[in-house]
């Protein structure tokens, strides 16, 4: 297949679903399609696709519904002459799908958030423009029923993770964080959703029932100075670290003793994956496709979203219970490589693109 992947993220973000674009090019190459990635000129995205080795293609994202953005996306799609098209965001499908109606190819639509709001443009441009929608939780449809979205024949695959190689010593080596201090991180695009706030909570509250811990924060987004002021508010600031954009955030969360995850929604949030599989205890809300992770006795690991109690009292029992929490950590991870394994997740789509091009397949 030549698959044609589209993500319009603008140029500094490179979260969860940007992550998730450049693995699945990279996982596509690996089963012998031809691919090319779409981005907006000298982003995060599409340096660090083309370092994985992914045929890069620059373009100028104007509005929504901007006539000499469609007219050049179509002009693109006539030169690369794609079997299929996967997009991202919205705006990916406004300025693509016009053409790809008009060349005949098929345009597949992967939700990783709940991006369709209940207006009428959204439903137009589900109905004339997408092809299949495919999202990465059951709740995100839930939603969009709830919403009126007629999404019957949309479909549900779950996101895979290929486990970081662990580096250890290096999280208390880079940020100079005392040896025996337990390290509490998160890492992701730094959004409202992601629900910093409560991190910081979370911290003020294992620090006051006297834990002498660590905090560190990596990523970069529209909530950095927010977090920051945060961090200073709850009096803080001499135990947090928020370095920015870490490229190996993953790899290098093996040396901590837990992750948070205190998101208010998610899709099936790549972060938790990533830090679960190279063996990091975790700590998630109960938000998308979660509960399908943290399955069986893992539910212990699982929180109502917002209820900072329970979630910071178990975070500093872990924080003194080394034993349990080296066997959480380990069932985790043995959870992450059994059942959301990137090949996995990458056959499926890969399934699914076959039989939008050949429909009889």
């Amino acid at each position: 297949m030549r698959i044609l992947l589209v993500n319009s993220a603008i140029p500094t973000m490179f979260g969860g679903g940007e992550k998730w674009f450049v693995e699945a090019a990279t996982g596509f190459l690996e089963r012998g399609h031809d691919v090319v990635l779409v981005g907006r000129p000298a982003s995060r995205l599409l340096e660090t696709a083309a370092a994985r080795g992914v045929r890069t293609v620059e373009f100028g994202f104007g509005g929504d519904f901007d006539p000499i953005a469609s007219v050049r996306a179509a002009l693109l799609l006539r030169r690369e002459r794609p079997d299929v098209i996967l997009t991202n965001f919205n705006k990916d499908v406004w300025l693509f799908g016009r053409g790809a109606k008009l060349l005949g190819i098929p345009l597949v639509a992967r939700h990783g958030l709940m991006a369709y709001k209940g207006k009428f443009h959204y439903k137009l441009l589900h109905r004339w423009h997408v092809d299949q929608l495919v999202v990465n939780a059951p709740t995100i449809l839930d939603h969009y029923r709830s919403l009126g979205f007629d999404v019957d024949d949309a479909k549900v695959i779950l996101n895979g993770v290929k486990p970081a190689e662990p580096k250890p010593g290096e999280l208390r080596r880079r940020y100079d964080l005392p040896d025996g201090v337990p390290v509490v991180v998160t890492f992701g695009r730094l959004a409202l959703q992601k629900r910093l706030d409560v991190f910081v909570e979370i911290a003020r509250r294992i620090v006051d029932a006297g834990i002498d811990a660590r905090f560190v924060v990596m990523g970069d987004g529209a909530v950095r100075e927010r977090l920051l002021g945060w961090i200073e508010e709850a009096g803080l600031g001499d135990r947090f670290v928020v370095p920015g954009f870490v490229e190996d955030a993953a790899a290098i969360s093996c040396d901590a003793d837990l992750f948070l995850l205190t998101s208010k929604n998610e899709g099936t949030p790549n972060a938790l994956l990533e830090a679960m599989a190279v063996g990091c205890c975790c700590l998630s809300t109960d938000v998308g496709a979660v509960p399908m992770v943290l399955e069986g006795e893992l539910r212990e690991a699982m929180f109502a979203v917002d209820d900072v109690e329970s979630m910071s009292q178990v975070a500093a029992g872990l924080l003194g219970d080394p034993g349990r929490r080296l066997y959480l950590g380990q069932a985790e991870k043995t959870r992450v490589l059994e059942r959301f394994s990137q090949e996995h997740s990458i056959a499926r789509y890969e399934e699914l693109l076959n039989g939008r091009i050949n429909p009889d397949c």
